[in-house]
């Protein structure tokens, strides 16, 4: 009886991991810009790509979890339609850009976004 128990709420946790659709980055498989960083503890990922040089948004893996992707202070001119697609966070952070175009699907597709500083 204590090893069917044991499957039993071993299969639970194995199916509640494969279920969930979005998974928190954990940053070792990222191919990142050179000057960003990633942060990871526990459930909470940032992405912090702040005075990067960068003039264009990376595209990130889809279905990730990110608490916070940071690009300001670059030199960022544009977003483009659905880069933050199939991703799942709650603050994007654009401040301090050159932006002077922004697509309209740009921001579709995002999953949970709390917060949006451009």
């Amino acid at each position: 009886m204590m090893f069917f128990w044991f499957v039993f709420i071993l299969h639970l946790t194995i199916s509640q991991d494969i279920i969930s659709p979005y998974i928190f980055s954990d940053c070792k498989h990222l191919i990142l810009p050179v000057r960003c960083q990633c942060y990871h503890s526990g459930h909470e990922s940032q992405l912090r790509c702040l005075k990067s040089e960068l003039h264009s948004l990376p595209k990130l893996p889809n279905n990730m979890r990110w608490n916070a992707l940071d690009f300001s202070f670059n030199y960022i001119t544009s977003v483009d339609n659905y880069v933050f697609a199939d991703i799942y966070v709650e603050k994007i952070n654009l401040n301090s850009n050159y932006i002077r175009r922004i697509e309209i699907t740009a921001f579709e597709q995002i999953k949970n976004l709390k917060q949006l500083f451009i």
